[in-house]
């Protein structure tokens, strides 16, 4: 079922602990009593663990990318110390949730694609104890029918909602500068990742999709002119967020209909 209707039925649930698993997913042997384990002995909120990436015929596409989560916080500390390492899980399979603390906070996801990438920071920000358990206990599986594989346009659009949300969530509850700082980063280098995916799956909706974050005030573009190694002019799009820029660059030449 849609993640958005699975947060009224928590108050059924009797376990302590809750994580979420897609339907071709599967846990490790063993994995969820040591995540149990992990959590009541330190009375954490939340507790990310490690994963394996699965393709079909079961062939390993990509193992742990210990890369990834070189800056996590060796320890237990607070959600807002979490965040501004600058790492942020992508799904909410990467992690489990202790019962109390969602029920107590009731958090709820909004009804779209890409939803966990605007849940997550949510439920971090809030979280008095994160853990980062080096373990690999899940199994992420990707095949035909999954949602990746047979991405639609649509969902460039609702990761531009999730965003635009994320956005609002933080000008109204983040104080502190440093973590408000690090949200406004996330959310600028995931929109400009967005608008690259748009071209993987041959999407011819870059214009619709800039106007869109423009009307959401979530980010900003501007001319920069540079000189390619060759010496000659060439015009880019870059998008300016907050105090960061990000040189994800789009030629002008082939692009400059987006700006009108």
């Amino acid at each position: 079922p849609p993640r958005s209707t699975l947060f009224p039925y928590t108050t059924l649930f009797r376990s302590e602990i809750i994580l979420f698993a897609d339907a071709d997913d599967y846990f490790c042997t063993n994995s969820i009593a040591k995540i149990y384990e992990a959590i009541l002995k330190n009375d954490l909120d939340i507790l990310l663990f490690d994963y394996n990436h699965w393709g079909n015929q079961n062939k390993l596409l990509k193992g742990f990318d210990y890369d990834a989560r070189k800056f996590c916080p060796r320890g237990i500390v607070s959600g807002k110390s979490f965040i501004k390492t600058g790492y942020m899980p992508a799904a909410v399979w990467m992690l489990a949730y202790r019962r109390e603390y969602m029920l107590k906070m009731n958090f709820k996801f909004i009804n779209i694609r890409h939803e966990d990438e605007e849940f997550i920071p949510r439920v971090f920000y809030f979280a008095e104890k994160i853990m980062h358990l080096p373990l690999i206990c899940y199994n992420y599986v990707q095949n035909e029918s999954s949602f990746m594989q047979n991405y639609k346009e649509y969902g460039l659009f609702d990761k531009i909602k999730a965003m635009d949300n994320l956005n609002q969530f933080t000008q109204k509850y983040v104080k502190e500068e440093d973590v408000a700082f690090t949200l406004s980063e996330h959310i600028s280098l995931r929109l400009m990742e967005n608008l690259n995916n748009s071209f993987a799956i041959k999407s011819k909706a870059q214009g619709k999709m800039v106007k869109q974050m423009k009307k959401d005030d979530i980010i900003y573009f501007c001319i920069h002119l540079l000189y390619d190694c060759a010496g000659r002019k060439k015009e880019y799009l870059v998008s300016i967020n907050s105090e960061l820029t990000y040189m994800l660059f789009f030629e002008i030449s082939l692009y400059g209909s987006w700006l009108e």
